[in-house]
């Protein structure tokens, strides 16, 4: 879970989750005496976790369906029966979240779906029983979020405009009169907006601006200069540009750790440097020391990946055009220099849903597949979010869903006309809802793929869409469509794995399964596996199940052990298209 260290950085608060079903106890250590303060256990809750100070703590628990559903306030030294609940959340459709502001002034609090939401601030240097003020109530389709400036008389405000600016735009409003008929424009430069560019967060500094998001299909990184900090209005800006990086490659505000991914850096803020991190699908993880002034960046770390030299292997993006002769739909191929072969093995994975992007990023595990020989290619498609907000909701989801697989199917099927590989050389990979796309595909294209890895995958997607007593079930109508819906039924039905298994020649298939997952329950793979085998008509195909009986939703938390579960789907593809 989330750990976080006091304002003193004498206290640590840190999350544990003990079994994988992503339900966290909160823990307090004394840092300078190593001891536990027994009192201060929090149980129930998400894992994330911040504080005020030294003396009061904020964190999130669920209710029977899993669902994030109320903010809590807890006084260090007290037991959690006596916590103040700061924000509850009682519609099935809506989380809640919470983070503190870049100038630490504030936690901000939000209610959201796939679709709406709204945010509350909470003044953490006033009283501590201050309550959150709301910043703009939620309307259907809007989407906002915020960061005060740095003389906390200014906010300035993400939006999509209730959808009518689906990629989101820059606003300034009064921090004492927040509401959006108040949201104005960026005086002086401004940050003009455009439909080519996605705005997807802020992060501010005393100084500068900084936002994250995506153009030309890639991540960016756009630093607004903020005019003279002596004025009293934060609301213009002197100039800005977007900072350049090679194409085919990813780059994004730094964490700290890979490993440690809740550990936050960029955390000074005073300061006019940022730290980025850039990678591709050859080019390991490396930070940046950048220079939101003077425009230049020095390397200050790259992740050791061993016996691995970048220049033995090329990375590219090619453009697939899809079946309906305009949409193009991005690829990105990574090989190794001399072991590429025309027809040859390739493992191409996809995701495409929840407009989550899945970037060219570097990936140490599958080193070992490229110097085996196997191209690695990574299909962006439709349902994702690599080519803005437009390629997920209006292109990917709802009743446009179908685009998300035949875009693989098309991927797969020019991947292999074009010489890159062969249906008997070509492995598929998905998790989550990626394993809901290889699922559909292997229904809709069986004879394409000579194996599939599916896993965890949510394949089925009708009983799960119709039972809402399964957790985190309601919120998945705003992304798939409500099932008491007859449209949405029929078209649901019309691609989910499990209602569209046929009598038919199979590929080889490894279903994975975790026994503590709250996302996919365990059973559905097992359903799965029984139904794969009972249609399948050539005896020779393997489907096979492994259940690992200690993990939740994102395998096992034990590195090591992670290491061994990869390395067994990676086996299972090699011996498919290696014999």
């Amino acid at each position: 879970g989330g750990f976080n260290m006091s304002g003193s950085h004498n206290l640590l608060a840190y999350g544990v989750d003990e079994t994988g079903y992503e339900t966290y106890r909160i823990k307090v250590r004394n840092v300078k005496t190593g001891e536990e303060m027994p009192i201060d256990v929090l149980e129930g809750t998400t894992g994330s976790v911040s504080w005020n100070g030294d003396s009061q703590l904020f964190y999130t628990t669920m209710d029977d369906a899993h669902r994030p559903n109320k903010v809590w306030r807890h006084n260090i030294g007290t037991s959690q029966s006596e916590d103040e609940c700061l924000l509850s959340e009682d519609d099935e459709l809506y989380n809640i979240g919470f983070g503190k502001s870049d100038n630490g002034n504030f936690l901000i609090l939000e209610s959201e779906s796939t679709e709406t939401n709204e945010i509350w601030l909470l003044d953490l240097k006033k009283s501590q029983s201050e309550i959150p003020r709301l910043v703009e109530k939620r309307r259907d389709n809007h989407r906002y979020y915020v960061e005060p400036s740095r003389n906390n008389k200014q906010l300035y405000v993400l939006t999509n405009q209730l959808g009518k600016k689906i990629n989101f735009d820059l606003k300034v409003t009064s921090l004492e009169t927040p509401g959006m008929e108040n949201w104005t424009d960026l005086k002086g430069k401004g940050f003009p907006w455009s439909e080519k560019r996605t705005l997807e967060s802020i992060m501010t500094f005393k100084n500068h601006i900084v936002i994250d998001g995506r153009e030309d299909g890639f991540t960016q990184v756009w630093v607004l200069r903020l005019e003279d900090s002596n004025s009293d209005d934060d609301s213009s800006i002197s100039d800005w540009y977007r900072s350049e990086w090679p194409a085919a490659s990813v780059v994004y505000p730094s964490r700290a750790s890979a490993s440690l991914s809740c550990v936050g850096a960029n955390k000074i803020y005073d300061t006019n440097k940022l730290l980025l991190t850039h990678s591709s699908l050859v080019n390991p993880r490396t930070v940046y020391e950048f220079d939101m002034d003077s425009q230049t960046k020095v390397m200050k770390k790259i992740t050791a990946v061993k016996g691995f030299v970048e220049k033995n292997y090329e990375t590219m993006q090619i453009q697939v055009t899809s079946r309906d002769g305009q949409t193009k739909i991005p690829v990105s191929i990574a090989y190794k220099k001399g072991k590429r072969q025309r027809q040859g093995p390739l493992l191409l994975e996809g995701y495409g849903s929840y407009g989550i992007s899945n970037d060219p990023a570097f990936d140490r595990s599958v080193v070992p597949l490229l110097d085996r020989g196997i191209t690695i290619a990574v299909a962006h498609i439709r349902g994702g979010g690599e080519l803005g907000r437009y390629w997920y909701e209006e292109q990917g989801k709802y009743l446009n869903k179908m685009n998300t697989f035949n875009d693989f199917i098309d991927c797969g099927e020019y991947l292999c006309a074009s010489g890159w590989t062969s249906p008997e050389t070509l492995a598929i990979s998905g998790r989550s809802a990626g394993g809901l796309l290889v699922g559909a595909v292997t229904n809709m294209a069986p004879d394409l793929f000579k194996c599939v890895v599916a896993g965890v995958p949510f394949v089925d997607v009708m009983v799960s869409m119709c039972d809402p007593s399964i957790p985190l079930t309601t919120g998945e109508w705003l992304e798939w469509g409500n099932p008491n819906c007859s449209k949405y039924y029929e078209y649901m039905k019309s691609y989910s794995p499990m209602e569209n298994i046929r009598k038919s020649r199979k590929p080889d298939v490894l279903i994975t399964a975790g026994l503590h997952d709250p996302r996919v329950a365990y059973w559905e793979s097992a359903k799965y596996a029984v139904r794969m085998r009972e249609s399948c008509e050539n005896e020779e195909a393997r489907i096979l199940l492994k259940t690992d009986l200690s993990a939740g939703h994102f395998s096992a938390t034990d590195r090591y052990r992670k290491f061994k579960e990869v390395a067994f789907e990676y086996a299972f593809v090699l011996d498919c298209i290696c014999p």
